[in-house]
């Protein structure tokens, strides 16, 4: 007697052939935030590589242009400098090779140093080369600076897997300033390595450092160091003993768990108001097409489950190729450092509300919706299944955007992976409902209940887009931004609202070209940001004293965030190139003074330190080391304060 298999099961088997498939075919990366703060950032991804002929390991830094590293002890603060390694059991590795490094002005060493700088990578090559998969220890090491602050010393020991009997997908990088021929070509691993090779690389040299000190004899002779520098010993030791990893992108929870969450978050898919009145009508016309035959129905059940799945997997395919093609991840945090894109995810978060409130519907052709309803083969079913899970992104786009975001962080496998558990999660309760057709009597009737709870989620995607999204925008911008959001909203009202089924063709395509027309144009007017030319610095009250003490001008420019015509002013005067290039020529400091809320240091300054009681803004202030101060008051023309500059 033949047994016959589920189609469910073929299909989610091949899927599970297709997962493994891709796991060997791309190569394992892990990113890091190794440094972050002061609006600086720098990552570093880890990843097989191939330089030349010598295959190794590449650290890959991205960061910012300010945030650097130290490339030399004899010119670094603290002697601390980068330092990139790798040890596993059973193989050992070169030094690594580091990019050229950059003539950098220290402010505190007064003098121009070598540094590493925003984007390079480095180069780890393997001189003994293991068999197989191994499991390899990267230790990244050093100390991040900016122009102003240094932060914490740091260690990161970050654990990879590589496969190195498959080098075909190893990754070809270059790195500046080294020719690959130079390198010496690893030779086979020798079989029984000791112990010491099996140790990680930091563990090895604290080794050798306590051979070095049980085999000299400590000098009696030589002075003991004094009570202040022993104490800086001590803190600098603390602190490269406990690194900061707060910037590391570890998550605390394990993978299997974010994999079980992506499976149920595929599983809530089907609760969502875009979603659920349609099950009974799918299911019901799934059921009805093979009511005769069991088997058959199962059948047309596997190809709609597998229709929802195929969705799920074109997303996996998408976020894979993104990761191919930019040969880089983005992190959590990486888009929030993009106005632009963090303007554009609150925009289309607030969009996503307005349609939970039903200001506008959100429908597909009738051509494509009805071909798929309507098909009564696996071609039809699997349409369906598709059909259901595009018919989720009105209520779900927002959780999806976040999983993309999320998965760019992962391995390629683990990426595909979270995907297909997302539509293996909204296909289960089909699954189900096919395998046990008397469950869907248990299905909720539609009723107020859904409508309520439509417009609930609505509002909380409009308080996550403010809690998560608004933040992260400068100042200046975020005025702009809600702006915008107040015109696309009465933009997305006009499309949805002004028309309906009866309204004539001609009239329909006015009034949403009309829509479409206010949003565009008031894009256009709100949206646009310049970088300000002028690098103004904090209101300080203490800077601004000093500056006039050492013989510098000093240029105060009061504003607020409520003063339109401190708007205009700083549009018609300081984003002036001839203004800009006069405050750096005749070097005036630059500072910005904020006045918008009573308790800020400018506004007490404005009124207590230069004796404008009343506070008007906007209003300019030049103050010269003699003693002298010129103001400025109201909108002015640029030539006056030219004027006041040229005679610096």
């Amino acid at each position: 007697m033949s047994r016959k298999h589920s189609p469910l099961l073929s299909v989610y088997a091949l899927m599970l052939c297709l997962l493994l498939l891709a796991q060997n075919a791309f190569p394992v990366q892990k990113t890091l935030t190794v440094a972050q703060g002061e609006g600086e950032f720098s990552n570093a991804t880890i990843y097989p590589a191939v330089f030349g002929e010598v295959p190794g390991i590449a650290v890959e830094f991205k960061g910012s242009e300010d945030l650097h590293y130290y490339a030399e002890k004899e010119n670094s603060p603290a002697g601390i400098i980068l330092e990139v390694s790798a040890s596993a059991p059973g193989a050992e590795f070169a030094p690594a090779v580091m990019p050229p490094a950059k003539s950098f002005y220290d402010a505190g060493l007064q003098k121009n140093v070598p540094v590493y700088v925003g984007n390079f990578k480095t180069f780890i090559p393997a001189a003994a080369l293991p068999e197989g998969k191994k499991e390899i220890t990267v230790k990244i090491a050093g100390q991040a600076c900016t122009s102003d602050i240094c932060f914490r010393p740091f260690e990161y020991q970050e654990k990879i897997e590589i496969d190195f009997a498959n080098l075909s997908t190893f990754k070809e990088i270059e790195v500046k300033g080294t020719d690959p021929a130079t390198l010496e070509k690893p030779v086979a691993s020798p079989k029984g390595s000791g112990e010491k090779a099996a140790q990680p690389a930091d563990e090895a040299e604290d080794e050798d450092d306590d051979e070095d000190a049980a085999a000299a004899e400590p000098d009696t002779d030589e002075a003991a160091p004094s009570g202040e520098e022993t104490e800086k010993a001590a803190l600098e030791k603390d602190q490269t003993a406990k690194p900061d990893k707060k910037g590391a992108l570890e998550t605390n929870y394990s993978l299997p768990i974010m994999l079980l969450l992506a499976l149920l978050g595929g599983m809530s898919f089907n609760i969502m108001p875009c979603v659920l009145p349609i099950i009974p009508i799918i299911i019901m016309r799934l059921i009805q097409q093979a009511k005769e035959h069991p088997s058959r129905r199962l059948a047309l059940g596997a190809a709609f489950c597998g229709g929802i799945v195929l969705f799920f997997v074109a997303f996996a395919a998408f976020s894979a190729i993104i990761q191919l093609a930019t040969g880089t991840v983005i992190s959590m945090s990486d888009y929030l450092r993009y106005p632009a894109v963090t303007a554009t995810v609150f925009l289309a978060m607030i969009v996503f509300g307005l349609f939970m409130f039903d200001l506008f519907q959100i429908g597909l052709p009738a051509s494509v919706s009805q071909k798929s309803s309507s098909g009564s083969g696996f071609a039809g079913s699997i349409g369906m299944g598709f059909l259901a899970a595009v018919l989720s992104i009105p209520c779900t786009g927002a959780i999806l955007a976040f999983v993309l975001v999320w998965t760019q962080t992962q391995t390629i496998a683990i990426n595909i992976l979270t995907f297909l558990l997302m539509g293996i999660g909204m296909a289960v309760p089909y699954a189900l409902l096919i395998l046990f057709p008397a469950l869907l009597d248990r299905i909720p009737k539609p009723g107020n209940w859904m409508d309520y709870f439509k417009k609930a989620v609505g509002f909380l995607l409009i308080f996550i887009a403010v809690k998560l999204m608004l933040p992260a925008l400068p100042k200046e911008m975020l005025i702009s931004v809600l702006k915008y959001a107040v015109v696309l909203s009465f933009a997305v009202w006009m499309w949805g609202s002004w028309v309906s089924y009866s309204t004539p063709k001609t009239k329909k395509y006015i009034i949403r070209i009309a829509a479409v027309a206010l949003a565009v144009i008031f894009a256009f007017i709100f949206l646009p940001q310049t970088k300000s030319i002028v690098e103004w610095q904090e209101y300080d009250q203490a800077k601004i004293d000093s500056a006039l003490e050492d013989g510098q001008p000093v240029l105060i420019k009061f504003t607020a965030d409520w003063c339109s015509n401190c708007k205009v002013v700083n549009k018609q005067v300081y984003k002036d190139p001839e203004v800009a290039k006069l405050i750096n020529k005749k070097g005036v400091l630059p500072i910005l003074g904020d006045t918008t809320t009573s308790d800020m240091p400018a506004t007490i300054g404005l009124k207590s330190t230069y004796g404008y009681s009343r506070g008007f803004v906007p209003m300019t202030l030049v103050l010269l080391p003699d003693g002298e101060k010129i103001d400025l008051f109201g909108i002015f023309d640029k030539s006056e304060l030219t004027e006041i500059l040229e005679g610096l």
